[in-house]
């Protein structure tokens, strides 16, 4: 079972290696304007090589494998009814699964840390050591100065006076935080609209309250200048309700809950700068800023809106609702504390009105636009950006056209291929004979591997022999691959060269241009077919699969690239098929056949 299973194993490599490895040789050579196509015999010849190093590395890492298990106790002893290392696998098992569980770990980790980042802004205060409120407008009260005010009621006060009955109470925080509920019998008036609307009189006295007694506590100065008997909660709701006084939402567990308002969608999404950014790069976005215009005034996000929902009353917030684009996705930028909690408010307006809030930015201070460098730093710059293998691409097509200017870019072209040629020539002819002996010795090679299949050691060993007895050196025929960059180059001098020019050929206007009929890419794609045929395919089956596959990927990789590309890839693939027939013997075969 065992035996069957590895000679299944490796089959199944061997025959997935030359697709695989093909595929990727292909991939990489995506007709763009940074990329060109390779030699395509340095890609087959290397398709080739590495199966046979492939083939060689499986069956050595195989024999060491059969040596750490023997070490460690994991091979099944002889005369075992095991079929498999169950320890082994066990162990690895066990392994596998404290890996996973240790990325999980760390992934959590960085998540919430980075969650616990964005979050703090949402406590941090508007005011602190060392800052100040830029908006004279703004007017903060502290807890501690609120006790001593002489408009402030403590929460039993406040509470004595609703429980009489005949002072009027006016909850004036926003319609989102009223919504989760309120003092039984309070009216609702939004702290701006308070004074615009003039809802009480000097007749009956009257107690303001909103989440944490700034908004109140101003209002009421306000009113009793006006000769109004006005008092205000100090510390607010927020200090009612975790006193444990009468609430009309019962639901209050957590101090999330003291400041809850309604959910809707994105209500606590909160974005990093980088996800701001790419938001920014790839939508069009409309940031909203909740701050007071002074603070506003100070510093913003690029065409950012000023929304000062505290301050606004609710006629003139409608109207800077209004002139928004619904049609855009929107987001909040937030500070502080005040900024965040108001910026949430405003979204729930926002969502209500149908408008794609995508939820809060709370690092903005992280995200600037640096300024353009001076205009002779930009060219110093620019020049710095120019590596070799721009250098080496430019030079190449300067080349091509000196040439063109003593005779014609096709004649560069050619002689482009045959220099690019001549340079991979010595590895190229000697990866085309090991494909050969490969093909011709892959019975006896496979029959080696048969015989020493329970046996890793010697099978490693006896297929390194095999390869040194047949003169197959498959890793120095992977030096080809360092030939690639040159077979890029000449494509993308090509590509250049032919743009800078306005040369028509035959039923072509203009060589810088992709061929308007096809007619070139369609030419290399039947070199590329002929020779897959011929060099590549070793069975009628197979020669169908590299057809009906290989030539149309060929073809979508090429037909975009500049006829003068496309000539230079023609050039190269005649002079491989030319290399092959020589390779091949074909030459000598029709010498003898002539005499």
């Amino acid at each position: 079972m065992k035996r069957n299973l590895n000679t299944s194993l490796r089959q199944w490599i061997n025959r997935l290696a030359h697709p695989v490895f093909a595929s990727i040789g292909l991939t990489i050579c995506l007709p763009v304007a940074a990329n060109a196509i390779p030699s395509p015999e340095l890609v087959i010849g290397s398709v080739s090589s590495l199966g046979q190093v492939f083939a060689v590395g499986f069956a050595m890492i195989s024999g060491l494998g059969a040596i750490v298990a023997a070490k460690l106790g994991f091979s099944p002893k002889k005369g075992s009814t095991v079929k498999y290392p169950v320890r082994l696998i066990g162990v690895l098992a066990l392994i596998t699964l404290a890996l996973l569980t240790l990325n999980y770990w760390q992934y959590n980790t960085q998540k919430s840390a980075d969650l616990a980042r964005l979050q703090a802004t949402l406590v941090r205060p508007a005011q602190f050591s060392g800052t100040e409120i830029k908006d004279i407008s703004l007017k903060e009260t502290s807890f501690s100065r609120q006790l001593d005010h002489p408009l402030g009621l403590s929460t039993s006060e406040a509470a004595s006076l609703l429980a009489l009955g005949n002072t009027a109470f006016y909850d004036i925080r926003e319609t989102g935080e009223h919504a989760m509920g309120t003092l039984p019998g309070a009216t609702h008036i939004r702290f701006p609209d308070f004074l615009q609307s003039r809802p009480v009189t000097g007749d009956q006295p009257v107690v303001l309250f909103c989440h944490n007694g700034n908004r109140s506590s101003e209002t009421c100065e306000k009113l009793a200048a006006m000769g109004i008997d006005c008092r205000f909660i100090s510390g607010g709701i927020e200090k009612w309700i975790v006193e444990g006084n009468g609430f009309s939402d019962a639901k209050v567990k957590t101090l999330s809950d003291l400041r809850a308002i309604p959910d809707y969608t994105n209500k606590d999404v909160l974005f990093s700068t980088d996800d701001f950014k790419s938001l920014l790069d790839t939508e069009d976005l409309q940031i909203v800023d909740t701050r007071y215009p002074g603070d506003f005034d100070s510093g913003h996000l690029p065409n950012a809106v000023n929304i000062p929902i505290r301050k606004l009353t609710t006629l003139n917030l409608m109207r800077r609702i209004e002139a928004l684009d619904p049609s855009k996705p929107t987001i909040a930028a937030c500070y502080d504390r005040r900024s965040c909690f108001m910026g949430q408010v405003l979204g729930l307006e926002l969502a209500q009105k149908g408008f794609d809030f995508r939820g809060r930015y709370t690092l903005p201070w992280e995200f600037f636009i640096p300024p353009a460098p001076k205009p002779h730093i930009q060219s110093w710059q620019a020049a710095q950006k120019i590596g070799l293998w721009d250098q080496a691409i430019s030079a190449v097509a300067t080349a091509l056209l000196w040439v063109h200017a003593r005779s014609h870019i096709l004649w560069g072209l050619l002689g482009l291929s045959l220099l690019t040629r001549l340079l991979i020539l010595p590895v190229a002819l000697k990866s085309e004979r090991d494909q050969i002996i490969t093909a011709e010795t892959a019975d006896a090679l496979k029959a080696i591997k048969e015989k020493l299949a329970n046996d890793p050691i010697r099978k490693a060993r006896a297929v390194q022999a095999f390869y040194a007895d047949k003169g197959l050196t498959p890793m120095r025929n992977l030096t080809a691959l360092l030939f690639l960059p040159v077979m890029m180059v000449g494509v993308s001098a090509a590509q250049e060269a032919s743009a800078s020019l306005r040369v028509p050929f035959l039923w072509m206007s203009d060589l810088g241009l992709p061929d308007p009929n096809f007619i070139m890419p369609a030419l290399f794609t039947a070199l590329a077919g002929i020779y897959l045929a011929w060099a590549v395919a070793k069975t009628h089956r197979q020669t169908l699969i590299w057809l009906g596959l290989g030539l149309p990927a060929l073809f979508a990789m090429v037909y975009g690239l500049s006829a003068a590309s496309n000539a230079y890839l023609c050039c190269s693939l005649t002079l491989l098929l030319v290399q092959r027939a020589y390779v091949t013997g074909m030459f000598t075969s029709l010498q003898q056949k002539i005499a």
